[in-house]
């Protein structure tokens, strides 16, 4: 698929039309969504130094973070089908912004959970907002090629929040990675707005609205739903909250032994993100289901989630970055 800015992708299925500008912005977008997520796990030791924290209170401002993010997800959800990705990524990007300046000119913890808080707001829409346009301006049998390569480089966030971040972390501190961030989020949100076109579908293609009862009583949404949420929920645990402390703590790592263990495990989701998607890509266009893939791949996740648990692999590290290629399948 020969892909340049402004042109087609062989098929307009609701009036809206692929561009690599577009496609990059939406990703840059979930990219920053991964890279905040991820972040606690190299900014938590400074910011417990910086206002003497508590491990709970340092756990609350992570927690809330991904409380906000997990309650918007369906508003967002409701916003992105009546007014487009366009719009609603760009106002949710502005809220990111505002959460992480917040945060850099936090004095009390209680500014920096509401920061993280405003952030966990802001970046709720970030998948959402790709795969919707996404599945909008592809051809079926492009969609899980074109979803695979979106989550790829959305969870190249997760590589940015470990080597690259502890860079920047030594070079300007704490509060000017938030501030970065926030100029980047900005930067991002006038990027989706000018890039993506929100039309209006015609009302002969327009979608039926699903009412929130029909999707959650939906036998392929029952199916696929616990298995996203294990495997998917696991794995983002995992990377953001549990590994860095555990090796640190349990396994007596020195700090970049740390940051090197976090890279090999977002190159772990980056890669198993791409490879995923090619594979149902490939299965497709001989008859096989999406569902099928994932089923196999959230197998594999359970596999070696059990290796962790009895410490089957010779080095404590080892499974879970093994297990990050299966964990990032259900997105």
């Amino acid at each position: 698929m020969a892909l340049r800015p402004g042109c087609d992708a062989g098929l307009v299925t609701h009036g809206a039309r692929f561009t690599v500008a577009g496609f990059l912005a939406l990703a840059a977008g979930y990219h920053l969504s991964y890279l905040y997520k991820c972040s606690g796990a190299l900014l938590g030791d400074d910011l417990r130094a910086a206002f003497a924290l508590s491990p709970e209170q340092l756990g609350l401002i992570g927690a809330a973070h991904f409380l906000l993010f997990s309650l918007v997800q369906i508003p967002a959800g409701a916003l992105l089908d009546r007014y487009g990705a366009g719009r609603v990524q760009s106002a949710l990007l502005v809220i990111a912004a505002i959460g992480s300046a917040l945060c850099a000119l936090s004095d009390n913890w209680i500014m920096l959970l509401t920061g993280r808080a405003l952030i966990g707001v802001g970046v709720s829409g970030a998948l959402l907002a790709g795969l919707r346009w996404v599945a909008q301006c592809c051809p079926p049998h492009r969609l899980a090629l074109a979803n695979g390569l979106l989550v790829a480089l959305g969870t190249m966030g997760a590589v940015s929040s470990t080597v690259p971040l502890e860079w920047v972390l030594d070079a300007v501190g704490w509060r000017g990675v938030f501030g970065g961030l926030a100029l980047v989020a900005l930067l991002l949100a006038i990027c989706v707005h000018t890039t993506i076109e929100d039309r209006p579908p015609s009302s002969s293609r327009r979608m039926p609205t699903a009412k929130l009862k029909a999707v959650l009583c939906d036998r392929i949404f029952l199916r696929v739903a616990p298995l996203s949420a294990s495997c998917l929920g696991t794995a983002w645990a995992f990377q953001s909250l549990w590994a860095a402390p555990w090796l640190a703590d349990v396994e007596q790592m020195p700090r970049h032994l740390v940051v090197g263990r976090m890279l090999i495990m977002a190159c772990g989701l980056v890669c198993g993100a791409l490879f995923l998607g090619l594979v149902a890509h490939r299965l497709r266009s001989v008859g096989a289901r999406t569902i099928d893939v994932l089923a196999g791949a959230a197998l594999l996740f359970v596999m070696l989630e059990v290796s962790i648990l009895f410490r089957v692999a010779p080095r404590p590290t080892s499974p879970g970055a093994r297990s990050a290629p299966s964990g990032a399948s259900p997105s």
